[in-house]
């Protein structure tokens, strides 16, 4: 009887415990259904989130493509900015170079220019010494041309013909020879 009973209980207790896993399987159904509902009724932006990821990944993509073109274009535009800036160091040195040949020629021309400078000079120098000079021997040939009593004008040598007056002067000179030479 113990063994019956407690069979029975078991019995009882299976048949509970039945009921109970039952309720709970009917529940967790209803819940899988409401899930499922769910599911329906948010898969639509599920659609929408994978419409959109794929519409990013394109984006990110067409973005990669353009960074990498500007890339590529900025490094063009670098090379070509150091061929410039080559270009131009090799300008400015080439234009130092000349300039600095420049320089030394106007120095060896200034130097030359006043070389001849100092020679032009030294002439015009010279020069007024034998204007001096030959003025000096003209106004000496003429007063000797005077003291001797010759005539300066229409009748006699013109003021400014000194050797005719040279002349004159020797002439009368050794005449005067000539008369000492008689009276001694």
């Amino acid at each position: 009887a113990q063994k019956a009973e407690r069979e029975r209980e078991e019995v009882l207790q299976r048949e509970v415990e039945m009921k109970r896993l039952q309720k709970e399987y009917s529940e967790m159904m209803e819940k899988k259904q409401e899930m499922l509902r769910q599911v329906q009724r948010y898969s639509i932006y599920k659609d929408f989130m994978d419409d959109h990821v794929d519409r990013l990944l394109h984006v990110k993509q067409q973005l990669w493509e353009k960074a990498s073109e500007t890339q590529e274009k900025v490094d063009q535009q670098r090379k070509a900015a150091a061929v410039l800036e080559d270009q131009r160091n090799s300008f400015i040195l080439q234009k130092k170079n000349e300039l600095s040949q420049l320089q030394r020629q106007l120095e060896k021309t200034c130097s030359e220019a006043l070389k001849w400078e100092k020679k032009w000079n030294h002439i015009k120098e010279t020069a007024a010494k034998k204007t001096l000079t030959l003025g000096q021997i003209k106004m000496a040939t003429l007063n000797l041309y005077e003291m001797m009593g010759a005539v300066i004008g229409e009748e006699g040598v013109d003021m400014n013909h000194t050797e005719r007056q040279l002349d004159q002067v020797c002439f009368c000179q050794s005449k005067g020879r000539q008369s000492l030479q008689k009276v001694c």
